[in-house]
């Protein structure tokens, strides 16, 4: 778990001594690497996070992973040329280019890859080899009623009221394409759910964002991982 989950986490436990706080539960797993991308080619090759996609997320939602995620990489991806999607967006602006990246990111949502000729231009005007890629695969936040624990109802009394309770998910995917060979080369998915009673409000929303987007990034490979010198530089 990254130092921004644990903290979070720490924070909130000490803030609910009294009652039972909220339940967090955390999975994230890399689901996908080429095998001539490491973290080595990763810190000579610089990296761009493009935006967030989601067919399932409000847009402002969307923003808010986008924000989320930016602010995770620029501390957590260490040694690496890291732009954030809102310097990315202010240089293609700039450069005239906001039509060019709208349309990279519109395919990409649309059909699950990227033209190969659109991401060498906008990695040639950010000046970074490789482009980052956030899909939210999944967001709720329901209330549903529970049921009081047996020990609170008395033996001969009717049980009192339901109680409610708060859950908010994400699930998101990241992926990693080469700007210089066209292709994927990392991919991840990883999800956060906070559970707790609605007389609280201890789990805040971006709370979960961020979570989440921590425990994604700390997916990356480390160095020392993965891909050797001897990999082709486009060798899937």
């Amino acid at each position: 778990m990254t130092r921004i989950a644990a903290a979070a986490i720490l924070l909130w436990a000490s803030g609910c001594a009294a009652s039972l706080g909220p339940s967090i539960a955390h999975d994230e797993r890399e689901m996908f690497r080429a095998p001539q991308f490491d973290r080595a080619r990763l810190k000579a090759g610089g990296l761009a996070l493009l935006g967030v996609t989601s067919k399932v997320a409000p847009e402002g939602i969307r923003d808010d992973v986008a924000f989320v995620i930016d602010q995770v990489a620029v501390n957590e991806v260490s040694k690496v040329k890291v732009l954030t999607r809102a310097e990315t967006l202010a240089t293609a602006r700039q450069a005239g280019m906001s039509g060019d990246l709208q349309r990279l990111m519109e395919g990409y949502e649309d059909r699950g890859a990227i033209e190969a000729g659109l991401l060498r231009r906008m990695a040639g005007l950010l000046g970074v080899r490789y482009m980052w890629m956030t899909g939210i695969l999944q967001y709720e936040r329901i209330t549903r009623d529970i049921a009081p624990p047996p020990s609170a109802v008395m033996p001969g009394l009717r049980p009192r009221g339901q109680g409610t309770e708060r859950v908010q998910r994400v699930r998101l995917r990241a992926e990693i394409w080469d700007s210089r060979c066209g292709v994927l080369v990392w991919a991840a998915e990883g999800g956060t759910e906070a559970v707790e009673e609605m007389m609280t409000e201890d789990v805040r929303l971006n709370d979960v964002l961020s979570m989440a987007a921590a425990n994604l990034l700390s997916v990356l490979p480390k160095s020392g991982q993965g891909g050797t010198t001897a990999e082709k530089e486009c060798g899937i």
